[in-house]
Order: structure tokens, then C-alpha cells, then sequence
């Protein structure tokens, strides 16, 4: 594993209630990890371009295994977020149909 060779890349991951609630040079530490350098372009620049430092922190991706992952934890979270819709859904009808008669 050579790590000049392996695939790297930077997201912005959601902080949870707990991290929002931290002093904010806290919330900036969690930016910084074993893998990220303050001084990579990279990480530097998705820094610039997160929207919200307060709802989220930058987190380095290395290697297509942080990736799978990462794309497994979205399909879970996407799946659990098309089930509340669905179940609000079915609500909302019901509620259309108590309404007409």
C-alpha cells in the first residue's frame, strides 16, 4: 500500500448534535485528522468550500474501502429516509381520504 498511490479525496460529513455543541476551535479540530494535512491543497480548499463549519467538518477518504464504505453508509441512510417518506406518505393519504367523506 503505498500511500503516494492510493485514491484520496475529502467530504464534508455531518456533524452530530453533540459536536454542533462544541466550542468552536473544538468543532474545528475534528477537521483535522491522522490522514489530513493543514498544509494539502486539497483539504485546504474543501475547507473553503464547506457550507456550514458549524453543521459539518471535513473528512479525508482514503483508499476505495473508506470509499465503499462511505457509499454503503449513504444507500443505508437513503433507504432509512425513503421509509419515513413513504410511511409520511401513506399518512398524508389517509388524512385526504378521512377528509373527503
Amino acid at each position: 500500500d503505498n500511500p503516494h498511490s492510493r485514491f484520496r479525496h475529502y467530504v464534508l460529513q455531518p456533524l452530530t448534535q453533540a459536536q454542533m455543541k462544541l466550542p468552536a476551535e473544538q468543532r474545528h479540530g475534528l477537521n483535522q485528522t491522522t490522514t489530513s494535512s493543514p498544509n494539502d491543497p486539497l483539504f485546504q480548499s474543501k475547507l473553503q468550500e464547506n457550507p456550514n463549519p458549524y453543521k459539518y467538518c471535513v473528512l479525508p477518504i482514503v483508499g476505495f474501502h473508506q470509499l465503499l464504505r462511505r457509499v454503503k453508509m449513504q444507500d443505508e441512510k437513503l433507504a432509512e429516509q425513503h421509509s419515513v417518506l413513504q410511511r409520511l406518505e401513506g399518512e398524508v393519504n389517509r388524512m385526504r381520504e378521512f377528509q373527503t367523506v
